[in-house]
C-alpha cells in the first residue's frame, strides 16, 4: 500500500546497553516533544530526563501500576498530568502505551527579571 502520511509509524532506534550489547525498541516520536526527542536520541544508559507525562483520561489502577513500575513513586487519584524523572528507557517504553497522549521535557525554571519587565 505503501507510506500513507496521515498515519503513525513507530520509529525504531538501537540503545546502548551496559552489557556492550544493543537492543531495538520501538519508540512513537509523535507522543514526544522536540527536546524529549532530542535527549533520548543522545541519551545514555542510565540517564535521568525529567518529565511531564500526560495521558487521555484520569490514570486507572492497571496505569498507575505500570506507572510505579517505571519508577514513578506515587500517583494521584485521577491525575491526568504527572510528573516524573525517569530513565530513558522508562520514558521510551511510556510512548507504547496507548493512553499516554504525550511526554514533554521538562525546562528549568529561571527567577524573573521584574526590573526589565515592569521599567
Amino acid at each position: 500500500m505503501g507510506f500513507r502520511p496521515d498515519r503513525r509509524y513507530p520509529v525504531v532506534i538501537a540503545c546502548a546497553q551496559e552489557t556492550a550489547y544493543f537492543h531495538l525498541m520501538a519508540v512513537d516520536f509523535a507522543k514526544l516533544d522536540a527536546p524529549l526527542a532530542a535527549k533520548l536520541t543522545e541519551s545514555e544508559a542510565g540517564s535521568m530526563l525529567s518529565v511531564f507525562i500526560r495521558t487521555h483520561q484520569p490514570v486507572s489502577d492497571t496505569e498507575r501500576v505500570k506507572l510505579e513500575q517505571a519508577g514513578i513513586g506515587t500517583v494521584s487519584r485521577g491525575a491526568k498530568v504527572i510528573t516524573a524523572t525517569l530513565s530513558a528507557d522508562a520514558v521510551r517504553k511510556l510512548t507504547q502505551e496507548p493512553w499516554v497522549r504525550a511526554i514533554n521535557l521538562s525546562q528549568a525554571l529561571r527567577p524573573v527579571n521584574l526590573t526589565r519587565t515592569l521599567g
